[in-house]
């Protein structure tokens, strides 16, 4: 193999990889890297094919609805909590397919589809609680792992953050940490 080719592979493989920069946040429209944008951060994410990726979270709705047990093969994910002075924070690190509880009882099931699996797909992650209310972000899933932190804690001195006692109190108030981005209500689309 030449000195040229191997050069070659070694940056495209730097370009490929989660967290190399790409494109200074903008659409790449041409050649291999076609469909990457870098974040701010410098995490890659991969822009989607929307209807695959509708697809996907139209195919796990479904699966999740039809459960006779709400999410009874989760794994539970626990908040981190860090409440070292000037550091103060709740998150949750997920992965895969986890269930989070709070403390009114309430419950969520989350899987997460990583751009890794099938860039068309991309990023997505879902997320239906006991009543089933569907909620969706799109934010760059970087090893497999989203992690989520409370986005309305102000680091007050002598404060400590507070779990999520509800779903709706974490679907409201909790951002990915990789570009801030919130969760949105999966509203289907209608069909005819």
């Amino acid at each position: 193999m030449s000195l040229a080719k191997v050069r070659f592979l070694l940056f495209y493989a730097a370009i490929l990889s989660c967290c190399g920069a790409v494109s200074q946040g903008r659409p790449v429209v041409f050649g291999p890297f076609k469909g990457m944008r870098s974040l701010d951060n410098g995490h890659t994410s991969v822009m989607r094919d929307t209807i695959k990726a509708k697809a996907w979270i139209e195919a796990m709705v479904r699966e999740m609805r039809g459960q006779e047990v709400f999410c009874s093969d989760c794994r539970i994910a626990e908040p981190a909590i860090n409440d070292a002075a000037g550091f103060e924070r709740i998150s949750y690190r997920l992965r895969d397919h986890v269930q989070l509880a709070f403390s009114n009882g309430s419950k969520v099931e989350v899987r997460c589809h990583s751009s890794h699996q099938d860039p068309e797909v991309g990023d997505v992650t879902l997320a239906m609680d006991t009543e089933g209310l569907v909620f969706v972000n799109f934010s760059h899933i970087c090893g497999g792992i989203v992690q989520f932190y409370d986005s309305n804690f102000s680091g007050e001195p002598g404060g400590k953050p507070v779990l999520p006692k509800d779903a709706g109190t974490f679907f409201s108030k909790y951002l990915c940490d990789t570009d801030d981005a919130g969760w949105e209500l999966w509203k289907p689309a209608v069909r005819h």
